[in-house]
């Protein structure tokens, strides 16, 4: 089985223990073990609350499809020519 060292906690783990990056056409283990990644990640998330506000707000606005004002008017001016 193959294994690799974390970059966070320095152990040596199973690749099974570590997040495929999707960067492009080919996929790689991240550095980080998958509990070092999610500790990397909640701590962002402490220090930028704002962002991961404004991003819920997107995906729920995706799941729902609500529209602002202005992808209302977009699509209401969309049949019009000036």
């Amino acid at each position: 089985m193959l294994k690799q060292v974390c970059k966070g906690c320095g152990e040596e783990k199973p690749m099974s223990e570590f997040y495929k990056s999707r960067k492009g056409d080919k996929s790689y283990p991240l550095k980080e073990c998958k509990k070092c990644y999610g500790q990397k990640v909640k701590e962002w998330k402490a220090l930028h609350p704002e962002r991961v506000k404004e991003h819920r707000k997107a995906e729920v606005r995706r799941e729902k499809k609500v529209l602002t004002p202005e992808e209302k008017w977009n699509r209401a001016l969309r049949g019009f020519k000036f």
